[in-house]
C-alpha cells in the first residue's frame, strides 16, 4: 500500500487536516486574549463555540451528504474553510473574527469523514483499510506537531501570524486534495507478494 503515491498524498492531506483543526483550537484563545484584547470569558465562549461547530457541522452535513456528490461537497467545504480563515485573519471587527473562526470549524467538520469514505471507494478492499490506517495515524501526528510549529512561528513573529498560517495550511490542504483526486484509483490492483 505504501508504494502507491495516492496513499502518501492522502497521508499528507490528513496530517494537514488534523493540524488545522488543532492549531485553531490551541491558539485562538491566546490570540483573542493576548493579541486582540478580548475579555477572557468572551474568548473562552467563542473557542467553545468553535469546538461545538464541529459537532453541529458533522451532524448537519451527515443529513445532506447523500444528496450531493461527495467530491463536490469536500471542495465546497474546503472553500468554506478558506473563507473562514480569511475572516479570522482579516478581523475588521472582533465579531467578524469570531464568525470567521466559527465558519472555519463548521466547514472543516465533515471533511475527515468524507475523505475517509472516498479513500475506501477509491482504493477498495485491498488497499483501502491500510490507507485509512495510515491516514488516521498521520492525522494523530498532525494533531500534535502542527500546533507546535504554529507556536514556534508565533514566538518569532507574534500571535497574529496564526491566522495566515492557518490560511496557508488550508490552501495546501486544498491542493493536496486536488492532486489526490488526479491519482489513479487502485481498487482492482492484484496483490503482489515479494519473492
Amino acid at each position: 500500500t505504501l508504494v502507491l503515491p495516492i496513499v502518501w498524498i492522502g497521508i499528507a492531506f490528513f496530517l494537514a487536516y488534523a493540524g488545522l483543526e488543532s492549531s485553531a483550537s490551541n491558539w485562538s484563545y491566546k490570540l483573542f486574549t493576548t493579541s486582540r484584547a478580548v475579555a477572557e470569558d468572551t474568548a473562552g465562549f467563542w473557542v467553545s463555540v468553535y469546538g461545538a461547530s464541529f459537532t453541529v457541522g458533522r451532524i448537519l452535513f451527515g443529513f445532506i451528504v447523500n444528496r450531493f456528490n461527495s467530491i463536490s461537497l469536500v471542495r465546497f467545504c474546503l472553500a468554506g474553510v478558506i473563507v473562514g480563515a480569511i475572516l479570522f485573519w482579516w478581523n475588521p471587527t472582533t465579531t467578524m473574527g469570531f464568525i470567521g473562526l466559527l465558519i472555519y470549524g463548521f466547514m472543516l467538520a465533515p471533511v475527515f469523514a468524507l475523505v475517509i469514505t472516498q479513500t475506501q471507494e477509491r482504493l477498495g478492499p485491498l488497499h483501502g483499510p491500510n490507507a485509512i490506517g495510515f491516514q488516521v495515524a498521520a492525522a494523530s501526528f498532525g494533531f500534535g506537531i502542527l500546533p507546535g510549529l504554529a507556536g514556534i512561528i508565533a514566538n518569532q513573529n507574534g500571535l497574529e501570524i496564526i491566522p495566515p498560517y492557518l490560511l496557508v495550511m488550508c490552501i495546501v490542504m486544498m491542493i493536496l486534495f486536488e492532486v489526490w483526486l488526479r491519482q489513479k484509483d487502485k481498487r482492482q490492483d492484484p496483490i503482489v507478494l515479494p519473492e
